[in-house]
């Protein structure tokens, strides 16, 4: 049956099941809307068949009877018919819209929870600004497929019927003329489809990776400028720009090439109809009221049949954006929370790895057996080389990525048998990339705790030393910093992230090169923020200059995955190591505090 329908609509099967399933999914809580819908179209159905049925009697009582009151009658019939169908045709479209308006926004709102949900390897792998375009342009599609094929194709369809049924009871043997060109359109539109679902398939990807490549280039916007880029990007997106008129072009051909076809066939037919129809009369098989009549109707009839035709074209775009969707809601994250996962009950903070070790499937190993403690408020630090593993080392912490062997506790408790959400709630991450929203400052800083007081908020900014920046801009904390934190310098975006995690008070707390951006002065006394106090977080650090962690209570030197050394600062020092060569060859040894 799935194989029939998919021909019959020109598309493959697992689009046809695409669509099915947006129907079970999305349009069936609208069927109230849609039941509402298909009875106006009934009307509209009526109204028109009804107008042109009554053209007959019209000529007829005009030929016969000019002065007779049934012509006026008739008259009144047709404008109130006509009436009624425009004014169905008017509710109809509205509702329409409503309920197309809240399907996308429904279907918009699970994509992108959807998406949320992934893991970080899925979201790593597939550019944000194609998903973007999916999520906005070819959701908007769907809207269109729903309007267009599942209520308007219908009542096409329905308004077709209707008028060749006129035709048959006019006169059953002008019908047969008459319908002699639907095989005809339906064989050419087979033929075609092939190719444009081809085309319609590569235009959608096309548009989403020229949304991801535009995207890219204007958040890079100043490394373009620094390395006066300009000319070259330019030219670049202008032979991206000619390839995708191209496509467009290609897209644009297929999908009317059938148009001058079927209008040469639909009018072939009519003129074949009046001919055939004009000996008839001749004849006296048919009087000329019926001719004009069953004329009329076939004008009318040709009209919906190639309106369906039209929506063949969108059908193709409307498939192939519906099984892309549906591809990202078949993806599904690698970590997911266990059956019978609990709340992470956290009393003091202790993080254990025991011979942990990742790998990313056909590759050498990232992490290779990593043990080690951190008590409860205790200060660990890891360094090492570029490529070390360290970044990769603080995402198993939070369960961005799962270990390949091994295990992470928390106060003892293994972390894949606890809930994502109860696992990030008792940690805070601040990493070198600085992720803020184009916000207020206020509102960046309490992400993590929307519901923190203003005086909350002042006080994480206090102790992130940036109060004081925060105080001269030009609306304090209700100042709006741009995608990014574009108006901000570097070193005040990575204050006000240490502020977000230093505001929900977390028992953990992780820092990937979080002070990279800061000065010196800065980064000291931030350092003794996070040193002192009698409430302080268990904390992991990866230092970008290793003065940060010269306090720590344990250091970790990792290299090639591994653990090469391990201790204090002073007995690294004395050990001579790798760890002593990269705190030497940075110069940290001549920095006093």
């Amino acid at each position: 049956m799935n194989r029939f329908l998919a021909r019959i609509f020109g598309i493959s099967e697992n689009e046809l099941n695409a669509f099915i399933w947006i129907i079970r999914s999305y349009l069936w809580q609208h069927r109230v809307q849609f039941l509402q819908i298909w009875l106006l179209g009934a009307g509209i159905v009526w109204a028109t068949g009804a107008v042109v049925y009554m053209v007959g009697p019209a000529l007829r009582s005009s030929f016969e009877s000019p002065t007779d009151q049934s012509l006026t009658v008739i008259a009144l019939q047709i404008i109130g018919a006509s009436l009624l169908g425009g004014v169905f045709h008017y509710i109809q479209n509205m509702i329409l819209e409503k309920s197309g308006q809240q399907i996308v926004a429904s279907l918009r709102r699970d994509l992108y929870n959807h998406l949320l949900h992934m893991d970080v390897g899925f979201l790593s792998n597939n550019h944000v600004g194609e998903l973007s375009a999916i999520c906005m342009e070819e959701t908007s599609l769907i809207r269109d497929v729903t309007g267009n094929i599942f209520v308007t194709a219908l009542q096409d369809l329905i308004l077709f019927i209707v008028l060749i049924g006129i035709i048959v009871y006019r006169d059953w043997q002008l019908s047969l003329v008459a319908l002699g060109v639907v095989p005809l359109i339906i064989f050419g539109k087979g033929h075609l489809a092939k190719r444009r679902r081809a085309l319609a398939e590569k235009l959608l990807e096309s548009r989403a990776k020229i949304t991801a490549w535009v995207s890219e280039v204007l958040f890079n916007a100043r490394l373009i400028k620094a390395f006066g880029a300009e000319d070259r990007e330019t030219e670049r997106m202008s032979l991206i720009f000619d390839e995708q008129a191209k496509l467009d072009l290609s897209t644009l051909q297929a999908r009317s090439v059938s148009q001058p076809i079927n209008e040469f066939l639909t009018g072939g037919f009519i003129v074949l109809v009046m001919i055939v129809g004009s000996w008839r009369a001749e004849h006296g098989g048919i009087s000329l009221a019926d001719l004009t009549t069953i004329l009329i109707a076939l004008i009318a009839a040709y009209r919906p049949l190639k309106r369906l035709d039209d929506m063949g074209n969108r059908l193709q775009m409307g498939a192939s954006a519906a099984i892309r969707i549906k591809k990202i809601f078949d993806s599904r994250s690698n970590i997911v929370d266990a059956i019978n996962a609990v709340p992470l009950n956290v009393e003091k903070g202790c993080l254990e790895f025991k011979n942990v070790s990742f790998h990313y499937s056909s590759s050498r190993p990232i992490l290779n057996s990593i043990d080690f403690i951190v008590p409860a408020k205790g200060f660990l630090a890891i360094v090492g080389p570029s490529g070390a593993g360290k970044t990769t080392l603080l995402n198993l912490i939070p369960r961005f990525i799962d270990p390949s062997s091994g295990s992470i506790l928390i106060d003892g408790q293994d972390i894949r048998t606890v809930t994502q959400s109860s696992l990030r709630s008792q940690m805070a991450l601040v990493t070198q990339e600085t992720l803020l929203f184009d916000e207020s400052v206020a509102a960046n800083i309490a992400y993590g705790k929307p519901n923190a007081s203003r005086e909350e908020i002042i006080q994480a900014a206090k102790l992130a030393l940036a109060d004081e920046f925060i105080q001269d801009l030009p609306n304090g904390y209700d100042t709006m910093i741009g995608a990014r934190g574009v108006r901000l310098s570097g070193g005040e975006r990575q204050r006000l992230s240490i502020a977000r995690a230093l505001l929900i008070n977390a028992k953990i707390l992780i820092l990937d090169e979080a002070t990279s951006s800061l000065d010196n002065r800065v980064e000291h006394l931030i350092k003794v923020v996070m040193d002192q106090g009698d409430d302080l977080p268990t904390r992991i650090v990866v230092a970008h200059r290793l003065s940060t962690i010269r306090n720590a209570d344990h250091i970790l030197v990792i290299d090639g995955g591994a653990i090469l050394e391990e201790g204090t600062h002073e007995s690294l020092l004395n050990r001579k190591g790798l760890y002593a060569e990269l705190y030497h060859k940075e110069g940290a040894g001549n920095t006093e505090h």
